[in-house]
């Protein structure tokens, strides 16, 4: 089953249809995650905030603020994502720069390319992913503090 949701672009708010279908049964792995989630594909360009309350995959290009708190993120192998990232968890096969925090796991696969600030309370590193970033995962409650106070102040 699948439902459409309307999403935006900005600076020129442009209207696409995402769809969301229920898990597969058996499904697993990075497919699992697009059968299961909104998806942004390839070629789609995202300037801006996102705030989602269901799992999300992204294989375009964001750049500005990701705020899904209660929710999964799933960074495809072909995404750029230059952003503040808040989530649950957050799994990385792409490009991601920026502050990323994750108030459970941050799992970057052996094709990712992570640069800025990690905050999450385990990290999982797979040999092969480049990693420049600093990685913070005892103080990760004031992060995720932080980075909630950040999202509200910005939704005002």
């Amino acid at each position: 089953m699948w439902k459409p949701a309307l999403l935006s672009t900005l600076p020129h708010p442009q209207t696409f249809l995402a769809t969301v279908s229920e898990p597969r049964a058996g499904a697993g792995g990075l497919a699992a995650a697009r059968s299961s989630s909104t998806h942004f594909p390839e070629g789609l360009l995202v300037n801006g905030d996102l705030h989602s309350e269901e799992d999300v995959v992204i294989d375009g290009i964001v750049t500005g603020t990701i705020d899904m708190p209660a929710n999964a993120l799933t960074i495809g192998p072909k995404a750029q994502v230059d952003a503040r990232v808040f989530a649950r968890d957050i799994t990385v096969h792409g490009v991601v720069s920026g502050k990323v925090t994750a108030t459970e796991i941050v799992d970057i696969r052996d094709s990712a390319r992570v640069s800025g600030e990690l905050a999450a309370p385990s990290v999982k590193l797979a040999e092969g992913a480049r990693v420049n970033a600093r990685v913070e995962t005892k103080r990760v409650d004031a992060a995720v503090h932080v980075a909630r106070y950040r999202m509200a102040r910005n939704a005002r």
